[in-house]
């Protein structure tokens, strides 16, 4: 079996819902291979993984700035760094 399994039917059932209402919200359809069925519609959107990982990063570090009153609030993130290990392909 390939790699979409199950998103054809996701799919169809997304097709199914589309426009239909209960008590005024609209009807989604949940699941991994909805969520995977989406994915591959907008595939090459988006900022990306890595951007938004940095961006975050900035972000602890401006508020641990702001909290700790010292730079020295970069070191919990470079402990963080070290610690990541990418997954073995």
């Amino acid at each position: 079996m390939g790699g979409d399994q199950g998103q054809p039917e996701a799919r169809l059932a997304q097709a199914a819902l589309a426009g239909v209402t209960v008590g005024g919200s609209a009807v989604e359809v949940t699941g991994l291979d909805a969520l995977r069925a989406a994915a591959g519609e907008n595939e090459g959107d988006g900022t990306g993984v890595l951007l938004g990982t940095l961006l975050a990063a900035l972000g602890a570090l401006l508020v641990l700035v702001f909290v700790f009153r010292s730079f020295t609030a970069i070191v919990p993130l470079l402990m963080a760094l070290v610690a990541f290990r990418p997954p073995s392909c």
